[in-house]
């Protein structure tokens, strides 16, 4: 994940803090393969969205590590 995404999910603007986070979703769901190391920065930026945003990117938010539950899912389906 780049900067720019990071810093528009710690962003006071619940807007731009929603793209970020569909952005995010779509990437587990594309490159999660790629991302295994960043699931820890991913852990605590999503985190600190939970705890302090509104409802939509809360939801979100969560929906990323729904993504990300999907994704090794799939991992294990094909072990």
């Amino acid at each position: 994940m780049g900067k720019t995404i990071v810093q528009a999910l710690l962003s006071n603007n619940s807007r731009l803090k929603e793209e970020a986070l569909k952005c995010v979703i779509r990437f587990v769901e594309l490159y999660y393969e790629y991302l295994r190391e960043l699931i820890q920065p991913i852990w605590e930026v999503t985190a600190e969205v939970i705890k302090k945003s509104e409802k939509e990117p809360a939801i979100l938010a969560i929906q990323v590590w729904t993504e990300i539950a999907i994704q090794e899912a799939r991992i294990q389906d094909e072990v």
